[in-house]
């Protein structure tokens, strides 16, 4: 189980903004590997069409 703290989310045309808090033990590029990997896993289960693109 991860603990992350998001203080601010935001888009733009061509990217997702996250400001991200969490235990010191996770460095920032580790971060955004595991966010980036639930994240897809959760997009994935929703449209399962994106997955077989």
């Amino acid at each position: 189980m991860y603990c992350f703290e998001f203080d601010a989310i935001g888009i733009n045309d061509y990217n997702v903004l996250l400001f991200v808090g969490s235990e010191s033990k996770y460095s920032p590029p580790k971060m955004m590997q595991i966010i980036k990997s639930i994240t897809k896993g959760k997009i994935f289960k929703e449209y399962i069409r994106l997955k077989n693109s």
